[in-house]
Parts: structure tokens; sequence; C-alpha cells
């Protein structure tokens, strides 16, 4: 240390005091608030740094019996268990009251050094109070023993405030760098809804007068489904229904011959080569392949919703049959196949799968055959305009789930499956920009 420094163990600076033996002061003991209770001081005091905090108080009787463990005007509080080494200073506003058992008080000898003695409790005796602390499951305080043992560095009083000066001037200047980052965070998470918005309204890339329309697509994959019914490799859904486009340019719904305008039903209006579908038109939404997890050999993938990130569709980790010892029914898909979690859709993990395997029943694998590129079936149901909708229709409180008749009835936005291609190229490319900037702010 500079030599006009000095070492002092922090017993000879301070009076410690913790607060009572948990049987001296007890919630049977505690009254309503009154003009005559004293007010009980507990750890959310320090933690929040707030002493209005708290509805427990002690009669004036109790509060004698329990002489000692009162706290005044400039003391500093400090949590004691859990949280431990959260420290406050009591403000001269303070309501007269005691410390309870959470707690600890400490009363300098000299105020002048309050704020250093603050900054090196911050900085390193919480450190090293969280690193000698006892327990295991709830930490403590070290003993008074071990405590007042501790040594800290006192500089001389003039030091000791230009210390402080440029500890706050940096202190600040961080604060500024962490509001810039957390703003940045919800500009690019704003950013990333804007983009997918965009392009599922047709704005993000041109359209190509060449490329095949929508209409044409839909009319193909109609044709082939009637092929395999006639083949009778498909059942015929007798709630079966198509989305079309009339010679008025007004959309309308046919469901077993009969036509219904729907043209007020339209969510937004779509480029001329786009079209609007429902999702049971285009992918076998709900037909799933149930499998029993007793059958299925010990190093097959099992996917579960905790393994998947939300608003990213991340894979976190790959657990096989064997680690997670699941007994419930599984849905088997497979490589290509776009998986979308129907519980609490809220979440918005949606990903494509990468490889075959199997997973929990929440989650409903989605072929598309062709029908649509599937990451750009991804974008569209990871977007906020697919979202709104799923939550708007999702049932059950605590656990909601997008139900599959309204599944199939969800308007989706059709382009032709090249400029789908180009969609999903152009949102991939953008958002991994704007996930670089979040890696460089973390």
């Amino acid at each position: 240390m500079p030599e006009s420094w000095a070492w002092a163990r922090l017993g000879f600076l301070a009076f410690y005091k913790k607060g009572p033996f948990g049987s001296s002061i007890t919630k049977a003991m505690f009254v309503p608030d009154s003009a005559e209770t004293i007010k009980v001081y507990e750890q959310k005091n320090a933690i929040c740094k707030d002493e209005t905090l708290g509805t427990y108080y002690i009669t004036p009787e109790k509060f004698l019996e329990l002489k000692g463990f009162e706290v005044f005007p400039d003391d500093i509080i400090v949590s004691c268990a859990g949280t431990i080494g959260e420290s406050f200073v009591m403000p001269s506003t303070m309501r007269q009251g005691v410390i309870n058992q959470a707690l600890m008080r400490i009363m300098l000898y000299d105020k002048n050094i309050i704020d250093f003695y603050l900054v090196y409790f911050d900085f390193v005796l919480k450190s090293e109070s969280n690193d000698k602390g006892k327990g295991t499951a709830m930490k403590n305080i070290p003993p008074f023993d071990v405590l007042k043992q501790f040594l800290m560095p006192i500089p001389p009083l003039p030091e000791q405030m230009r210390i402080l000066q440029v500890i706050n001037q940096l202190t600040a200047c961080i604060s500024c760098i962490d509001d810039t980052k957390h703003e940045i965070t919800y500009l690019m998470t704003q950013a990333k809804s804007k983009i997918l918005d965009l392009a599922i309204r047709g704005k993000l890339v041109p359209q190509n007068p060449a490329d095949e329309s929508a209409s044409v697509l839909l009319e193909r994959i109609r044709a082939e489904k009637e092929q395999l019914i006639k083949a009778g490799k498909i059942k015929r859904d007798n709630n079966e229904s198509y989305i079309f486009r009339g010679d008025d340019k007004s959309y309308y719904q046919d469901k077993g011959g009969k036509r219904l305008c729907v043209e007020e039903m339209i969510p937004f209006d779509l480029p001329q080569q786009w079209l609007w579908c429902q999702l049971g038109e285009i992918c076998d939404y709900g037909n799933c392949n149930n499998t029993d997890t007793a059958t299925l050999p010990d190093d097959a993938w099992i996917l579960d919703l905790e393994d998947i990130e939300k608003n990213t569709g991340k894979v976190l980790k790959r657990i096989t049959v064997a680690e997670r010892k699941s007994n419930s029914t599984k849905h088997a898909f497979y490589n290509g196949q776009l998986l979308y979690s129907k519980l609490r859709p809220y979440l918005n993990k949606v990903l494509i799968a990468d490889n075959d395997g199997y997973c929990t029943s929440e989650i409903l694998p989605l072929e598309f055959e062709n029908i649509i590129f599937p990451p750009y079936a991804r974008h569209v149901l990871m977007s906020a305009y697919f979202l709104g909708y799923a939550n708007q229709c999702s049932y059950g409180v605590k656990m909601p789930r997008l139900g599959t008749n309204d599944g199939k009835r969800a308007w989706i936005p059709l382009p032709p499956l090249s400029e789908q291609h180009r969609i999903a190229a152009a949102v991939d490319a953008a958002i991994a920009q704007l996930d670089t900037i979040a890696d460089a702010l973390a």
C-alpha cells in the first residue's frame, strides 16, 4: 500500500451486532401497526435498500426485551443469510425499530469513512463473505470472530474522497452502458419482429413476375390429394375445406361444395401472386405418429419443451431415451419436418428438425411436402401475427394450448415457392446480423 495508507481490522473500525436468535423474535410476537408499535427491520430492507418495506411490528414492551438490537440513523444494516452482504445505510427519517435474525447492524466509530467502508464492503467484503460464509443450501455471513479479523485498507480522508469521486464516475458510466445495452437488445427484438412482419406481407424481397403463382401451387396440391384419395392411400376428410380467390378478387371458402365469402376474415392484403390459405390445407396439422417410449432404442433422440430456447427455436440440449427415462407416449418426427409447440405458444418454440427423433406430445411435427419451404413456414409461425392468433385461440389458463381445429383454421400467407426461398434467406441473413451484435454486447 502507499505509505500514507494503513491497514485496520474491521473490529477496530465499527461495532457489529447480529439480529436476535430466532426464538427471541417470531411472527407470533408481531402486532398490527399503530402509533406506539416498533418496526422490525428485515432482510428485504437491506436487499432492496428501502427502510419502508415490511409489515412486522412489536409492542414497546417487547422492544425493551430486545435491548441491544436497536438500529439507528447512519447505521448500516447487512443481509446475513441467503443473499448475503447486501448493505443499506439507515436514513434519518427511519422509524424506530430493531433488526431481525437475518440482519446485522454495523455502527462505524467514525462516520466520515462510511462511504469508503461501503465501497470496500460491496467490492471486497461481499465476495469474501460468500467465499467464507457458513452453510450450503442457505449461506450465512461469517461468524463475528472471523468477520472482525478481516483487514481493510484505509487511505487518508482526502484521498478517500478522490477515490469515491472516480468510482462514482465509473459506476455512472457502466450504468449508462448497461442501459444502452438493454435498449439495444430491446430494439433488436423489435427489429426481428418487424423483419418477420415484412417478410410475411411480401415487403421484404421484391416479387418476380416469372414465379409460379401461389394459386397454381395450391391447385396442384389439391389435384395430388385427389389422386391419393382415389388410389385409397389417404381418406377424405369430411370436414375438409379450402380457400380460393373468385373472379371478383374476393376470398371464398369451399366446404363440401358450399361456398362462403370470407373476405372480411382476411388478416391483411398480400401481393398479387400470393394467396391466403389455412394451415390445415397445406400440412398434416394434428396428424401425428404416436410411439410407445418402451419400444424405442436407447440412443434415440427425445426432444422435450425444456430443450428448446424460447423465441429462437434453438436446441439447448439433446437427450437420448436412456438419459431421459420417460414413459409417456411420444410423437415421431423426421429430419426436415417443422416442429411446433402447441403448449404455451407465447414461448414461440418452433424449429426445423435436423435429425430423426421423438418428441413430447405437446410438440406437433408438421410435414409440408414441397408445398411450403419449411424455413419460410417457421418464420410465419414465429411471427407476431401468428403468435397473436395462437394466444387468442389458446384454451386453458395455467397451461394454454392451441387446439387442433384452431390450428388448422389459422390463416397462412402463401407466396410462390421460389419467393419463399428468397424470403427465408433474407430473414436468416438479417437475423444472423442482429445475433452477431447481440453476441458482441453479451
